[in-house]
């Protein structure tokens, strides 16, 4: 305390009668998204409160169907199909969030949002073997399907599963600093959420575990009419909620007003995504992107699988493809060596199989100096200096070497010194439009079912700035 001004310590002592409490927002158009019909919704922020930016949160209950009874008189093959939640939930779900105010895009809407939020939930999670929150609160978890008698809470004519879901810490505008923000200040905020397709669905055998396989080829499956689509989702009961603080003595307007008027215009800087992918028929690939910021943070790349294992009865032999192309409702991937314990399902399981080394390159100069391994090398430059400094949440998700190759792979370098989101210590690339390029070799020797097609993507971590001035004047500078 002795290093704050004494004027300031004095202000501070003055400003009484504080309050904060948590409120509901209600969506602007409908109340309920999903892989048909509706897909997006609105939201519209309070605009005279102190808002607590950390803790907004989105609520919904999620409700999967599927059409697949099981065939035969009176159900008697046993081979319906269940379509089950995803893991991370709500955040799953998610194919693209945007922020407006008054009008003014704050982000460019990246998609697809669920992948970049759960690349960056495993790699701050993969650390701690512990789950809190996110268990609870956005079925960190995949469950097997239950009848209604066994708690699902949802018709058992349906197939499906019911869970009451929590999103929290967002990525983007509202992991910016300051985290409590004066509403007043700014334009009206709106968020909006676009719902992804249903091929974020993990689906379940009758009769088999989570982790079961579920066969695809064709003829191999008894239930024909199943063919890796026509599960679907919605999200119901949607709405929002977030800390609001309200200040009674007039202290905290005067502060703020002689800030404006000191220094013209309040900063608040605030993490953006760039995205852009490209097929790859092996693990050896190319993708280029380009990017003008003010601060380029971080950049990743991460593999999505596309190739289709042997159609073969039965789970796939060792060595071959174990997966169906991601955009296939499918059986969630299997803890290695079990069937009994899914990890994530196929739509978001980053498979990094078969990479030999890689480098990205930024402006043609290379990033790391030296092409990194594609094993546990990437692991370790994929935890270094990463962290969401606001997020309560702990889980553990790589268990094994295996694990972090097929399931949650990702290569990654930082250019910020530090994860202070106020530094605005990344490369400054605003005046120029900087090419970004990751290359990657195929690991020698790699098997068939680690040399596969993939869809690569190639993702910009930035620092844009909303500069706010008087009578709610707004700028960004990206």
């Amino acid at each position: 305390m002795e290093n704050i001004p004494a004027s300031l310590r004095f202000y501070v002592s003055q400003i009484e009668n504080v309050q904060k409490v948590r409120v509901k927002l209600q969506s602007l158009n409908q109340t309920s998204i999903g892989s048909t019909g509706a897909s997006q919704l609105r939201c519209a922020l309070p605009v005279s409160s102190v808002l607590n930016m950390h803790s907004l949160a989105f609520h919904t209950q999620f409700n999967s169907t599927s059409p697949f009874p099981a065939t035969g008189a009176a159900g008697i093959d046993a081979n319906a199909i269940y379509a089950l939640c995803p893991r991370l939930g709500a955040q799953s779900c998610i194919e693209r969030v945007q922020w407006t105010a008054g009008g003014i895009s704050l982000d460019s809407g990246s998609t697809p949002y669920n992948l970049i939020a759960n690349m960056k939930t495993d790699i701050c999670e993969s650390s701690n073997k512990y789950m809190t929150d996110t268990k609870v609160l956005n079925n960190a978890v995949i469950s097997p399907w239950l009848t209604n008698a066994e708690g699902s809470g949802i018709d058992d004519s349906v197939r499906g599963q019911r869970k009451d879901l929590i999103l929290t810490n967002m990525l983007g505008w509202t992991a910016g600093a300051p985290s409590h923000r004066d509403a007043s200040l700014f334009p009206e905020q709106f968020i909006e959420i676009t719902a992804a397709g249903a091929h974020v669905l993990p689906v379940q055998l009758q009769g088999t575990n989570p982790g079961g396989f579920v066969n695809l080829g064709v003829g191999n499956l008894s239930n024909t009419a199943f063919t890796g689509a026509g599960c679907n989702y919605t999200l119901d009961n949607c709405y929002f909620s977030i800390e609001t603080l309200s200040i009674g003595s007039g202290i905290y307007d005067g502060v703020t007003e002689a800030l404006l008027e000191q220094r013209g215009s309040l900063d608040v800087p605030y993490t953006t995504y760039v995205a852009v992918s490209a097929p790859s028929s092996t693990p050896g690939t190319s993708v280029r992107g380009a990017v003008s910021t003010i601060c380029l943070n971080k950049i990743y790349a991460t593999m999505l699988n596309t190739a289709t294992p042997v159609s073969a009865a039965g789970p796939p032999a060792a060595g071959t493809q174990q997966t169906y192309p991601y955009n296939l409702q499918q059986a969630p991937v299997a803890c290695p060596g079990s069937t009994t314990y899914a990890i994530t399902q196929v739509a978001h399981a980053r498979f990094g199989s078969g990479v030999g080394q890689w480098q990205f390159r930024c402006n043609s100069s290379p990033s790391p100096l030296y092409m990194i391994d594609g094993g546990v090398e990437t692991f370790m430059m994929s935890q270094a200096g990463e962290d969401r400094q606001y997020s309560k949440n702990e889980g553990g998700l790589v268990g094994s070497q295996e694990m972090f190759e097929k399931v949650c792979w990702n290569a990654s370098t930082s250019y910020a010194l530090t994860n202070n989101v106020r530094s605005l210590d990344g490369l400054n690339l605003q005046s120029i439009n900087s090419q970004l390029e990751f290359n990657s070799t195929q690991k020698p020797g790699a098997t068939a079912g680690d040399s596969g097609s993939r869809q690569v993507y190639l993702i910009a971590e930035c620092t844009s700035l909303a500069r706010v001035g008087m009578s709610r004047a707004l700028a960004v500078v990206k």
